[in-house]
């Protein structure tokens, strides 16, 4: 016996069935009651129910179907509200599709930039193209590659002591911030060889006391350690097993938190004692205003980024709360920080300690930030970077700031495989 929905013309239980399958034991005993025997009905489906029951055991069925439905249903309800998701089964494969379609694009860009060898066409003697690149690699799925772009950051960029070497132009705090980066991406594309040497030279350069990475800074008039920076080069120390150094590290971030002198304003920089240095910079605040317009989520990705990293290398879930903490203070700006040009990769970071809290805030946070990402990615797979839109800026800095954007878009698109 087969049960047969028509469609052509559309019959109204086409459109249930078909978006919630839970309903058919519902609409079997609807059926089968209200119209007798399914069996001499002229409708046609591509669904066979056969049945070796009678008639009325099958509509008895169904019902006893539908009260147990009901219960799944109002569980699953429950269970969505205590646990969200991105939504409907529709719309998480919509949501997948965007990310995974950008993602792709980012990995053709990047296919097109750099050669079989790892090295760049733009420019391949300027270690600016490389610093993020075996990390972005490896999150478009081209690992191989990512170790290969390592391999000539070992070969022709690190100097007798371990620094990344580059241009005058590619500062000093740059440099240090490029190492963490090349530091935690050598370590997934197991080029731990590099991955060594840097977190050693890291180590060096690290203030016992602090945990930060102090250097000149013209602005300041004195050495300070700056937040993001210095960040950078923690998640390196937490990826490389430099646990005690990474939580030297870790601790001053949490000790920042508190030590803020103004209520609305975070002060990216730091003092070897540890005490804030409370002055915004010039150009480039090196701050947090909640209430300036244009602000900065992403130097906090990296601090939120070695929280986790270092709660996941110590097993010591207070750095996790800590990070959260970082995450609402940037979510605490009366503006959408999402809108932000300087938004990029606070995603991913949100994305990574959603993975260990498991705080629907943060997923919803992510996508939303992704999808303003996608909203600015370029035809070409990568981005200019924001606030502006400046065509001719130079192919480093367009790396540089679409890899960040890219964490969050492949982050998401990765989740929702």
């Amino acid at each position: 016996m087969y049960l047969s929905i028509p469609l052509n013309p559309p019959h109204p239980l086409k459109k249930c069935l078909i978006e919630d399958c839970r309903l058919i034991p519902f609409v079997i005993a609807r059926l089968l009651v209200s119209r007798g025997d399914p069996g001499g009905c002229e409708y046609v489906t591509g669904i066979p129910l056969e049945w070796k029951m009678s008639l009325r055991s099958v509509a008895a069925v169904g019902f006893a179907s539908f009260a147990m439905t009901r219960k799944i249903i109002q569980s699953t309800t429950e269970s969505k509200a205590r646990h969200p998701t991105f939504g409907s089964k529709q719309s998480k494969i919509d949501g997948m599709n965007k990310f995974q379609s950008s993602k792709e694009n980012i990995r053709t860009w990047l296919d097109a930039h750099f050669d079989e060898e790892g090295i760049s066409t733009d420019d391949a003697d300027d270690s600016r193209y490389y610093y993020k690149t075996p990390y972005l690699l490896t999150m478009v799925g081209s690992r191989s590659k990512g170790a290969r772009v390592a391999k000539q950051v070992i070969d022709r960029f690190i100097d007798s002591e371990g620094n990344l070497m580059g241009r005058p132009e590619f500062s000093l705090e740059n440099r240090v911030y490029a190492m963490g980066w090349l530091g935690f991406g050598a370590m997934i594309v197991e080029r731990f060889d590099l991955a060594e040497i840097l977190a050693n030279r890291i180590i060096q350069m690290q203030d016992p006391n602090s945990g930060g990475i102090h250097l000149p800074d013209e602005d300041a008039g004195e050495e300070v350690a700056e937040v993001c920076f210095s960040a950078g080069a923690g998640m390196a120390l937490a990826a490389t097993g430099k646990i005690d150094r990474a939580k030297l590290m870790a601790d001053r971030f949490v000790a920042l938190l508190d030590e803020q002198p103004k209520k609305d304003i975070y002060y990216n920089r730091f003092r070897r004692d540890g005490s804030v240095f409370a002055r915004s910079a010039k150009g480039w605040e090196k701050s947090y205003d909640l209430k300036l317009e244009e602000q900065r989520p992403a130097n906090y990705a990296t601090v939120v980024m070695a929280l986790v990293w270092t709660g996941r290398a110590a097993r010591e879930k207070s750095y996790f709360t800590a990070a959260q903490r970082y995450v609402d203070w940037v979510y605490r700006h009366e503006m959408d920080p999402a809108h932000f040009g300087r938004a990029t990769k606070f995603g991913w970071a949100m994305l990574t300690l959603y993975e260990e809290t498991g705080n629907p805030t943060l997923l919803e946070h992510a996508k939303h930030l992704g999808d303003v990402l996608l909203s600015h990615q370029c035809d070409d797979g990568f981005w200019y970077s924001r606030p502006g839109h400046n065509p001719d800026e130079p192919a480093w800095m367009r790396l540089a700031y679409s890899a960040d954007c890219a964490m969050t878009v492949c982050s998401l698109a990765n989740m929702l495989k």
